[in-house]
């Protein structure tokens, strides 16, 4: 558990250095847990899951009593699983796997919506030729009631010594925002 707690200016005429009560104050937690289990189960393909929760949770308050205002709650709850495989293919991997992302906010404020889901499936290839290692991967996301989305991703790598190598990448991306940004 990461726990802070800051103070900031909230306006310009709330602050004066002989009153540090009007102050008001943000307290945060984050808790984060993760469990993989991952198997070999022969010399072609191995698994591994991996289940994972967050919890983000935010109060801003007041330190005057004469601001009558209540605290401001949000708190996101963050539940994940992947699944990964990776086949052993003439000297290539192929790694292939599935996401699901579950989001949820609880706040004070009213939300349109207070939850979300994204479902992503992906593959990806590597492997060497001679002195040249490549990777080509392909990646879709289905985020609810925001966007689908296809990002793709490309790299060669050239090892001209035993301890140097060149390489180039390619990659797109795509985020959309979570609660916490809106």
């Amino acid at each position: 558990k990461n726990t802070s707690e800051s103070d900031f200016d909230k306006s310009p005429s709330a602050w004066s250095p002989d009153n540090h009560m009007l102050l008001p104050y943000n307290d945060a937690s984050l808790v984060v847990h993760q469990l993989s289990a991952s198997r070999e189960v022969n010399k072609v393909y191995s698994t591994k899951i991996n289940v994972g929760y967050a919890a983000d949770e935010s109060t801003e308050k007041e330190n005057n009593p004469a601001f009558d205002s209540a605290p401001s709650l949000f708190k996101t709850i963050n539940k994940s699983m992947t699944w990964l495989n990776d086949f052993r293919i003439h000297g290539q991997v192929v790694t292939v796997g599935v996401e699901r992302h579950l989001a949820k906010v609880e706040s004070i404020s009213a939300y349109d919506e207070t939850g979300r889901k994204t479902d992503g499936v992906f593959a990806q290839v590597n492997g060497e030729y001679g002195v040249f290692s490549y990777s080509v991967g392909l990646r879709e996301d289905n985020i609810e009631r925001v966007a689908r989305s296809t990002t793709p991703t490309a790299g060669i790598a050239f090892k001209f010594l035993d301890s140097h190598q060149i390489y180039a990448r390619y990659s797109e991306g795509f985020k959309a925002p979570t609660f916490n940004d809106l």
